[in-house]
């Protein structure tokens, strides 16, 4: 998967506009990235990549990049 489409992920499921986030923002560190844009992170992977991830490794993406190289094909 594309850098470009995990971040756009990500940045929906925090509702943020596009282009806001960098792949060395640290994801704890914003406010938008709480348990309900976790969770809204999930379900969007889920209906636009077709892929299941977990909570626990969802859990583990410390800065964007993680989620990018997560998704890596």
């Amino acid at each position: 998967m594309k850098e470009k489409d995990v971040i756009s992920m990500l940045e929906d499921a925090m509702d943020l506009e596009r282009d806001v986030l960098d792949p060395m923002d640290i994801l704890e560190d914003m406010p938008e990235w709480d348990s309900l844009s976790k969770l809204s992170f999930l379900t969007i992977v889920k209906e636009k990549a077709g892929r299941t991830i977990s909570v626990n490794d969802v859990a583990t993406f410390v800065v964007v990049q993680d989620a990018v190289d997560y998704f890596k094909d």
